[in-house]
């Protein structure tokens, strides 16, 4: 998913993922000004983000 901050201030992005079980999993970027990132969403991102080896 790509983010962008178009501000010339500093900002965050807060990313929730649904799951069908109807856990959430929340993460938080922190971006430049005038920055855009890419947040990759996947079995793997989503393995290191919960911390678990099972999805």
């Amino acid at each position: 998913m790509l983010v962008a901050n178009t501000s010339t201030y500093a900002g965050r992005a807060k990313l929730t993922l649904y799951f069908e079980d109807g856990q959430t999993l929340e993460h938080v970027y922190t971006l430049l000004p005038k920055s855009r990132m890419t947040a990759a969403i996947g079995q793997d991102s989503v393995r290191r983000l919960r911390g678990s080896a099972s999805v």
